[in-house]
């Protein structure tokens, strides 16, 4: 007899603790869960100003309040990023229109001192001013050509790029180079 009561109490006692632990689960699965799902679509839909809903003030509430800020700081970097992003297009476009200004206020002289020394090449000159002159014109040719390569830059950064393959001479770069510092050391 006591034996029967003792398993009764035993089987009632864990059916209660069964279904105690059923709606404890509820309470602490179902706000997880949801949590969970809130999670999968702000992560699917990227769209970050979906937010958990609390129901209690217990450690799930203070997760879903964790999950929450971090997906406001998400917010703010984002935001920042799309900010400082626009503002680098603004000032890459800025750079790119000032480049192509200042090559053009540079080409314009530069061509009136070229058709100036082209004119003095018409005049008699001794051996020592042609020598001048030479390299003053070729220096002059090398700088509208840098100029020229500027202003490229600045039309492949507006309209996309374009390459173009030349040949030189690099015995003739170097020997302009030599003799435009022998003319300078007299």
């Amino acid at each position: 007899k006591d034996l029967g009561m003792l398993f009764a109490v035993v089987l009632i006692a864990m059916m209660v603790a069964y279904i105690m632990s059923v709606r404890l689960q509820g309470f602490i699965s179902r706000p997880i869960l949801q949590l969970a799902k809130t999670a999968g679509i702000v992560a699917d839909k990227k769209d970050y100003s979906i937010r958990g809903v609390k129901a209690s003030e217990d450690e799930v509430g203070s997760l879903i309040d964790a999950f929450n800020h971090m997906l406001s700081q998400i917010q703010r970097r984002d935001k920042q990023l799309l900010e400082s992003k626009e503002n680098a297009e603004r000032m890459s476009q800025a750079k790119t229109q000032f480049m192509a200004n200042i090559s053009h206020d540079i080409r314009t002289p530069m061509n009136a001192v070229m058709g100036f020394g082209n004119l003095l090449n018409a005049t008699k000159l001794n051996d020592k001013q042609k020598g001048f002159l030479e390299v003053m014109m070729r220096r002059g040719r090398d700088l509208l050509a840098l100029i020229e390569e500027v202003m490229d830059i600045s039309a492949i950064e507006a309209q996309g790029t374009r390459i173009k393959s030349e040949e030189f001479e690099l015995k003739e770069i170097i020997k302009g180079l030599y003799e435009s510092q022998v003319m300078e050391m007299k």
